[in-house]
């Protein structure tokens, strides 16, 4: 048998217990989630916010002619700028390996009258190669294939043409 076996999400939970229950002598990795109940075998793995968005913005540091990527977030609040802090620190040691310079254009939809898509579209038009989105990833999504650009999200399980990546924790 197997000595670990991983599973990715609080979807993978119950099955995941459900077997570590017959196999005892297995240990069993449940990434971003914590198991229902708790098992000596079990053992759930996590990530903060931000460390997930630092390797989006290192990911986007490295699109060819990426001098200038951005975020759009809904609002301004905790987890938000736990995502923002992230992606400009990843995007800033990408940069430095590169040896380049990369600016982080930072658009929040509640500083203004913009709908969180409409101001990925807009960074878009202002030469931002990737933008990262935490909203309207759909409305993002399309001003991306447009202009023929790229979105980063986080937490989604789907993957679409314009998307780059996902910034799963």
């Amino acid at each position: 048998g197997q000595k670990l076996v991983f599973a990715v999400g609080r979807e993978m939970g119950d099955s995941l217990l459900y077997t570590a229950q017959e196999h005892t002598g297995t240990s069993y990795a449940l990434l971003d989630a914590q198991p229902s109940a708790p098992m000596p075998n079990v053992f759930g793995v996590t990530f903060r916010n931000q460390e997930s968005a630092f390797l989006a913005g290192y990911v986007a540091s490295y699109m060819p002619q990426s001098t200038k990527v951005g975020f759009v977030a809904q609002a301004r609040d905790a987890r938000s700028e736990e995502y923002e802090y992230g992606y400009r620190a990843g995007a800033a040691y990408g940069a430095r390996e590169q040896g380049k310079m990369i600016e982080v254009a930072v658009r929040y939809a509640e500083d203004g009258d913009s709908a969180a898509g409409e101001l990925a579209a807009a960074l878009f038009q202002d030469q931002v190669q990737v933008v990262f989105t935490l909203a309207d990833v759909d409305a993002a999504l399309a001003a991306a294939l447009s202009s023929g650009r790229y979105v980063i999200c986080a937490d989604r399980t789907d993957r679409v043409d314009g998307m780059l990546a996902v910034a799963v924790k």
